[in-house]
């Protein structure tokens, strides 16, 4: 779980860099042509997924099974 757990994290760091690289702060276009970091909601989710796999390395690091259980 622990190499998942790197793999994936490097992976968010990675999506949010690019992104983030890719995409201009602000856009002063209008309507569809509006493409930039404010509008793209998607850089937002990669940090909240992100968070979810932290939470759960955290879990089985407290020695709790996936479904947040404990051990006995």
């Amino acid at each position: 779980m622990d190499t998942w757990a790197r793999r994936a994290g490097q992976g968010a760091l990675f999506d949010w860099a690019v992104g983030n690289a890719l995409l201009p702060p602000t856009s002063n276009n209008e309507g569809i042509q509006k493409v930039d970091r404010t509008t793209v909601v998607e850089l937002a989710t990669i940090a909240v997924q992100y968070q979810e796999v932290e939470a759960r390395m955290d879990e089985a690091d407290a020695g709790l099974n996936p479904l947040g259980l404990a051990r006995d």
